[in-house]
């Protein structure tokens, strides 16, 4: 069955980049039988003998995102038995997501990130100049309205937030924390000095003039988008012949985000600014390049002689990576689908969720890493899916402990997971390294598979 999934990969997908041998590996990394039962142990999940495979239980959480028919939980459990050794009613199911089952899950996750974080930051073409680019960003999981006191929200009864920092370096997340959906996202974010020598992309939520301080004082490359409201004084500016002059009474620049790019003739600008005023006053560049029909405005602490207004306007489009991350969590994790109705099943399953992601994130690196210039990249995306639409054949393969299927599998998830835009629609990350490819030739349409309403103005193939 599994080898007739893989009938059609593509020619170019054959490469090296990912096999059984990394596959296995990975899940091994990330569901450690061993690291199970340890955490298990210092937790107190098993209070009593109980016939029930805690290995099982958990790559079932981790692999089986649920349906919108059935529901997550309901999937996780007909998966559940049909993993496991011994059956389980329903009810005695649902009641084993206790309190040391969440902190079980957290433990594992927690596990899993380190080992993220140990790997080497992948720094190639426009991205390096610093130890790794961080993104920040927070996504909303709405719950249902019996946890309204545990999870207070705003727009709904009860939500909670997961405010992740993302590794650009690393295709993956580092860090994260949960909070209930009511905090604020700035508050959740505070530099201090580890990280030094490292680069910071955020949106508007994050921007304050702590931040940029913050920044300064402990050596982070930061890049945002100027806030509406701020007021810069111009310090000094780059000229049209590149050279830095001085301007004297810090005058204020104003309306920058209404600037037409046709009244400038596309040019970029680039200037030091001071934000605030008294001990609350920071120095930082201030660079703007054209986007559309007004120029785009990006806070940098970048310096000017390596980095240009177009490649920080560049570095800081990386910040979409954070959320293509989201909606891997929501789309292919099902972060979104909760119905749980007690805070420890709640939270096993967000942390399921962010581990599947994870799980995916690592297997699109580790092939980023071996990947040639004619091989197309895998998507994170797509691998996700591969991996939950297969799960029976992972567990399966786990039992048996041969190499076998593991070279079968590996086979899926690249038919599967193999990103078909590579060419065409090549991503930020993909420009700055310079792994570009070009779209190649035009296949010709024979005449007889054109659109009837076509075929008078198509040749026929000789």
């Amino acid at each position: 069955m599994v080898r007739s999934e893989c009938n059609h990969v593509p020619p170019h997908d054959q490469g090296p980049h990912m096999n059984g041998t990394s596959l296995r590996s990975a899940l091994s990394t990330f569901l450690p039988e061993a690291e199970i039962a340890e955490l298990a142990a210092t937790f107190g999940v098993e209070q009593r003998a109980r016939k029930r495979d805690l290995s099982a239980l958990v790559t079932a959480l981790v692999l089986v995102s649920g349906s919108d028919d059935s529901g997550r939980m309901a999937d996780v459990y007909s998966a559940y038995l049909a993993e496991a050794d011994q059956c389980v009613v329903r009810s005695s199911f649902y009641d084993w997501f206790t309190e040391p089952m969440a902190l079980l899950m957290t433990g594992l996750v927690r596990r899993g990130l380190a080992q993220v974080r140990a790997q080497p930051p992948l720094l190639t073409g426009g991205l390096g100049g610093v130890r790794d680019w961080l993104l920040v960003d927070s996504e909303t999981v709405t719950l249902p309205d019996a946890l309204a006191e545990e999870f207070p929200a705003t727009s709904k009864p009860a939500g909670l937030k997961v405010h992740k920092v993302y590794s650009v370096g690393r295709n993956n997340i580092v860090d994260f924390i949960i909070t209930p959906a009511r905090d604020h996202d700035g508050p959740c974010l505070s530099i201090d000095e580890s990280w030094r020598g490292l680069g910071l992309i955020v949106d508007l939520g994050y921007a304050s003039l702590k931040l940029l301080a913050q920044c300064r004082r402990h050596g982070v490359a930061v890049i945002l988008r100027l806030k509406n409201g701020w007021k810069p004084r111009m310090l000094n500016f780059v000229d049209e012949e590149g050279v830095l002059m001085s301007n004297d009474g810090e005058p204020i620049v104003a309306d920058l985000p209404k600037m037409a790019t046709k009244d400038y003739d596309g040019s970029t600008f680039d200037m030091d600014i001071a934000l605030g005023k008294g001990q609350a006053r920071v120095n930082v560049r201030l660079v703007g390049v054209p986007g559309g029909e007004h120029y785009h405005w990006f806070i940098t602490t970048l310096d000017r002689e390596s980095h240009s207004p177009e490649h920080v306007g560049q570095l800081y489009r990386v910040r979409w990576e954070i959320e293509v991350d989201n909606r891997r969590d929501k789309g292919a994790a099902r972060l979104d689908q909760i119905q749980a109705r007690t805070v420890p099943s709640v939270m096993a399953l967000v942390h399921a969720s962010l581990l599947r992601t994870i799980i995916a994130n690592h297997l699109t690196h580790q092939a980023l890493l071996k990947r040639t210039p004619r091989e197309a990249p895998l998507h994170s995306f797509a691998v996700s899916l591969a991996l939950c639409t297969n799960w029976l054949a992972i567990v399966l393969a786990r039992k048996v402990g041969d190499d076998a299927p593991w070279d079968e599998l590996a086979r899926v998830i690249r038919c599967r997971g193999h990103d078909p835009n590579w060419r065409r629609r090549p991503s930020q990350l993909d420009r700055l390294r310079g792994t570009t490819a070009p779209r190649g030739r035009r296949r010709p349409v024979r005449q007889a598979d054109s659109p009837p309403e076509a075929r008078p103005f198509r040749k026929e193939a000789a």
